[in-house]
């Protein structure tokens, strides 16, 4: 009986001795990384985001900015509107027209995009989607679920020297990729990277402003959305 309660009792060690997920820049790893404890508190003061303004995110940090930010959010864990989710999926995964329109009608002021990237040494600078942790642009593929759209218009497997191993990695390379809203905000820190060592086009973003980017690893971004004057 004991010896069957050990890797049960080792699991729960394990998972203890970890940190909360918001301590770990939403990681899992068992290892203190400020970017998002840094990102909710420029967030929370009223000089950098006015008290009444609104942010928009993919509903997993929705709770961290509305209740650490001190900021309304569009949809958070508790969002039950799949209409609401649906629509947030459809404005990240659309063209920077489209999604203006629907952060509009939302009344979104900022928007923010996180992504833990794995920087590679390269000039220009390149960062690559770990996909070892979901990050925005791992989670794009479970946006496309709600927002009733193909993976392979979105993401393309692009072939990869790494160290000694060549391998076929997933990049936002497929046909709609390069104006899509969320890898313009996720990528613009790299697009030139991507543009000249891979190959990969990824617009930079017309209407959003990066105005924050979290230390110490830029893998928080908060963007200001400038809307253009109605017509």
């Amino acid at each position: 009986l004991i010896a069957s309660m050990v890797p049960l009792a080792y699991s729960n060690l394990k998972y203890a001795n970890r940190p909360a997920m918001i301590v770990s820049a939403s990681t899992g790893y068992a290892a203190e990384i400020p970017d998002w404890l840094n990102a909710l508190e420029w967030i929370n003061n009223e000089s950098n985001v006015p008290a009444d303004a609104t942010v928009g995110s993919w509903w997993d940090y929705g709770y961290w900015i509305n209740v650490v930010g001190n900021r309304s959010v569009i949809d958070d864990n508790s969002t039950t509107n799949s209409t609401q989710i649906s629509l947030v999926a459809e404005a990240f995964l659309s063209n920077e027209t489209r999604a203006l329109e629907i952060f509009r009608s939302l009344g979104v002021d900022y928007v923010v995009v996180y992504e833990p990237f794995s920087l590679v040494s390269t000039d220009p600078p390149l960062a690559l989607p770990p996909w070892s942790v979901l990050g925005d642009f791992e989670k794009s593929t479970s946006m496309m679920v709600w927002a009733n759209r193909s993976v392979s218009d979105y993401i393309a497997s692009i072939r990869l020297t790494i160290g000694s191993s060549v391998i076929n990695y997933p990049l936002p390379a497929g046909p709609n990729a390069s104006n899509t809203t969320l890898y313009q905000l996720l990528f613009y820190p790299y697009i030139n990277g991507y543009n000249q060592v891979l190959g990969i086009t990824i617009n930079p973003p017309e209407h959003f402003q990066l105005v924050y980017t979290s230390p110490p690893n830029g893998w928080v971004l908060i963007y200001k959305v400038n809307y253009p004057s109605a017509a």
